[in-house]
């Protein structure tokens, strides 16, 4: 019990400033050059971390290469372009850093979008999900035997407290059906995110590679100024953010710690499902009773507390088992052709 409280009294007071030195660790961060991924690099610049930005828009992550530097000569910082929009263009990324022949220690999927202008992706996926869940289930499963080969490595899946409202889209895992995305399919995404990433740890247990899920609270990010504002909880969401959102450095706080802990190695497989990050909101009504207004505020307590997920899907190993076959076929069945590095369900307990 005095362990269980010295472990939340340090995750609750931990900061980058305990980040050792990473001299010589290679990462890749999708969605490096804005919000909480540029927060992730700066951070991981000053540790001398090299890492690999990638990213669709070359002249932003350019830009976002010359901020860090007027701060920081730390680390390496290297653009590469990717299009999480297309699978195509994940495999191409995918190809072109392996043919570096670095090291790889640690991949951040954090790159995200929400209420998006279109509604499919160019491979047929409903776009949310399509470029949040399975561009970077792609990607994770192409990397992983340069994550094994670097080991120990880390995977870090970035996820969201709107994780409460998603679903499981079973009857139409690639969301062809959706004529316009609701803030429902970002839900969807972050819990599909969530329960693929406990999935994945599970199966890799003993491989050296740790995976691990974080949420990073409410931010001021550019996130939901991009959306598409023909709907009304666009609007709704950036003002709430606005108002009680944290700055972006705190929201990167949760993947930071859980990139570069060094107590977590080895900690990710078995037991139930957990994620890293600020005072749930459903925490906070426990604390504050159910519907009061004090929530969105306390939506960033903590930053690196230890949590269960909020949708009780998240925490039925039957369904993140189901759900990431399930996902590994749709993958499949776009790409005409085996999924690389599919893993095999661990044999069951007697």
């Amino acid at each position: 019990m005095l362990q269980a409280v010295k472990d939340a009294a340090y995750r609750a007071t931990w900061s980058p400033a305990r980040i050792a030195d990473q001299s010589g660790r290679v990462f890749i961060i999708t969605g490096a050059d804005s919000g909480l991924g540029f927060e992730m690099c700066k951070a991981l610049a000053h540790k001398n971390v090299t890492v690999v930005m990638a990213c669709r828009n070359e002249e932003r992550a350019e830009e976002a290469i010359k901020r860090i530097r007027s701060e920081t000569q730390g680390g390496s910082l290297h653009y590469m372009h990717v299009d999480l929009a297309s699978l195509k263009s994940v495999r191409a990324f995918a190809e072109a850093f392996l043919a570096r022949g670095l090291p790889l220690h640690c991949l951040i999927n954090n790159a995200g979008l929400g209420l998006p202008h279109e509604a499919h992706t160019e491979d047929g996926f409903e776009t949310t999900i399509g470029v949040n869940f399975y561009s970077h289930l792609l990607l994770t499963h192409l990397l992983l035997p340069q994550l094994k080969h670097s080991t120990p490595s880390r995977i870090v899946f970035m996820s969201s407290p709107e994780e409460s409202r998603g679903f499981i889209p079973w009857d139409d895992m690639k969301g062809t059906a959706v004529e316009k995305s609701d803030f429902n399919w970002y839900g969807t995404s972050n819990l599909l995110r969530l329960m693929s990433g406990k999935e994945l740890a599970d199966r890799l247990q003993g491989s050296g590679v740790d995976v691990f899920v974080v949420q990073p609270g409410m931010s001021q990010t550019d996130f939901f100024p991009k959306m598409d504002y023909s709907q009304t909880e666009s609007t709704l969401h950036n003002k709430m953010q606005e108002a009680a959102g944290q700055p972006a450095y705190r929201g990167a706080y949760s993947a930071l710690y859980a990139a570069t802990e060094p107590s977590l190695e080895g900690t990710s497989a078995g037991g139930p499902a957990r994620v890293f990050g600020p005072l749930y909101w459903a925490q906070a009504l426990k604390l504050f009773g159910r519907g009061s207004w004090q929530f969105p505020f306390t939506a960033n307590l903590m930053q690196c507390q230890l949590q269960e997920p909020s949708n009780s899907l998240a925490r039925d190993a039957d369904n993140r088992q189901r759900l990431y076959e399930a996902a590994c076929d749709a993958l499949e069945e776009v790409l005409h052709s085996p999924l690389p590095n599919r893993i095999a369900a661990p044999p069951a307990s007697a």
